[in-house]
């Protein structure tokens, strides 16, 4: 896995990930994840549209930001979910994590 870029478009981070979640690559996810919710980003979204492969880990990682952003005032997004990644969320009971009609940087409706 790598994570493409970190852009911030209009104030707000977007985090693509290309390739692989797991248990190996999980700890990069998570330390960005992590350092834009210290920092305060009030929406922080996470594109999947780029990933290959996602195991129980990766969701472990996208749940735990989006359960340390909450309490902050702070909203995690997962946004444009590949067909596998949107196969494993379906799977694994948490596919209401998804927004998967919204494009990274817009805002929903």
């Amino acid at each position: 896995m790598s994570i493409s870029s970190v852009d911030v478009a209009a104030g707000r981070p977007v985090v693509r990930v290309d390739g692989d979640v797991d248990l190996a690559t999980s700890p990069e996810l998570a330390g960005t994840l992590w350092r834009l919710i210290a920092d305060g980003h009030e929406l922080i979204e996470i594109d999947l549209e780029r990933a290959t492969f996602m195991s129980c880990r990766g969701i472990a990682v996208m749940v735990a930001a989006i359960q340390l952003a909450s309490p902050r005032g702070q909203e995690v997004r997962i946004v444009q979910p590949s067909a596998v990644t949107r196969r494993v969320f379906r799977l694994g009971g948490v596919a209401r994590l998804l927004d998967e009609d919204i494009a990274p940087g817009a805002r929903p409706a």
